[in-house]
């Protein structure tokens, strides 16, 4: 996940918890049924406040572990490229060998 996304998310929830918060600063001259719905409305914007919060602590996360992840795949494969190396120099070493010992015998 990249910077601009995980930025979007945070600005997100910040205008989120704006609006609850200018939601409970309100004077209300509203009756009791309607008091009860905007205060269950606050909850669950709350509730979505918190939930979005996690979600991009966890998209943070998630972009670590995918950037150590690239960063152990190169490792692995820089090592096996090494290995290959060596596994080849022997085989050539090997070659030059059994190309001495045949000009040796001619």
């Amino acid at each position: 996940m990249t910077s601009k996304n995980y930025q979007y998310i945070k600005n997100s929830i910040n205008k989120t918890n704006s609006f609850n918060q200018n939601l409970i600063n309100e004077p209300t001259t509203i009756n009791a049924k309607q008091n009860h719905l905007t205060n269950l409305l606050i909850n669950k914007f709350n509730r979505i406040s918190i939930q979005s919060n996690k979600l991009s602590r966890l998209c943070q996360k998630l972009s670590i572990q995918s950037h150590h992840q690239t960063e152990l795949a190169i490792y692995y494969s820089s090592m096996l490229m090494a290995t290959a190396r060596v596994f080849n120099l022997d085989q050539t070493e090997e070659d030059d060998d059994s190309n001495d010992d045949i000009e040796k015998s001619c």
